[in-house]
């Protein structure tokens, strides 16, 4: 319960930063903010894309913490993941083979590494 409490005050601030940002940037207006852009300020605009990138960057990390969890967690899962990253990669490789018109790159066989090189 306390986690929760603590995500739903920062995410309030992260909102009354960006409403702040917006609201700034609406006031000065779009002609104000192009004739800045045409001699190199955009002091406007840039505290909002900053806002954004941290948002974006804590949003990634948080959901990499949370699936590497996940698998890290069940053993079957993680072999599961594993086999589908390699079908991936081996599929990626047929394809490249394909592509590359090699001649019987797998002689005959299915398998992982791509034999054309």
């Amino acid at each position: 319960m306390k986690i929760q409490n603590i995500i739903k005050i920062i995410s309030a601030i992260i909102g009354v930063l960006a409403a702040f940002f917006l609201f700034r940037i609406i006031g000065t207006g779009d002609d104000d903010i192009k004739m800045a852009a045409t001699m190199g300020d955009f002091g406007a605009v840039s505290p909002l894309v900053e806002l954004a990138r941290i948002v974006l960057g804590i949003t990634i990390a948080v959901t990499l913490i949370f699936t590497l969890l996940g698998l890290f967690s069940d053993p079957e899962k993680l072999k599961k993941a594993a086999i589908s990253v390699g079908l991936f990669f081996g599929r990626d490789c047929d394809l490249l083979c394909a592509f590359r018109r090699c001649r019987n790159p797998f002689k005959g066989r299915r398998a992982i590494v791509c034999k054309c090189r």
